[in-house]
């Protein structure tokens, strides 16, 4: 099966976004049956952002003594969200493991989700501000990454 990527177009219609596409449909004809699985692709900025983001946080306050790596600080986060998965030692005892936040593990809607609790899980339980501090926390990242 070959894969096209498509755009919503205004009126909430798909449009193919290349001339192969194209193509495939004028061959299958208008009323012709295809299957479609609807999935909306990560955006490769937005996910190097949250890293960004999670560097800077690392950086710039007392994290730094406590997470020496950004990977560190990234899967303390993703285990205090939730984003883990239970393994059971050969003890019987149960550990949580961070998840992955992989191109293959989520798609962008949800991309979008983890992304906006991080901020506000970032600004409220590893560096003690409220949500009035969560848009400087933005605006941060968006200085840094222009």
């Amino acid at each position: 099966m070959t894969k096209h990527f498509f755009y919503v177009s205004s009126d909430l219609k798909l449009a193919p976004d290349d001339e192969v596409g194209l193509e495939r449909l004028q061959r299958i004809g208008v009323g012709g049956a295809v299957e479609v699985e609807v999935k909306q692709p990560r955006n490769i900025k937005h996910h190097r952002k949250f890293w960004k983001m999670m560097d800077l946080v690392r950086r710039q306050s007392v994290l730094e003594d406590t997470y020496h790596t950004t990977k560190a600080l990234v899967n303390a986060f993703k285990l205090e969200i939730g984003v883990a998965e239970a393994v059971i030692r050969p003890s019987g005892a149960i550990v949580m493991i961070p998840g992955s936040i992989a191109f293959t593990n989520m798609e962008q809607g949800e991309f979008d989700a983890f992304y906006n609790n991080a901020i506000k899980i970032i600004v409220r339980e590893f560096l003690g501000g409220g949500p009035e501090d969560e848009q400087g926390l933005r605006n941060e990242i968006e200085e840094i990454i222009r």
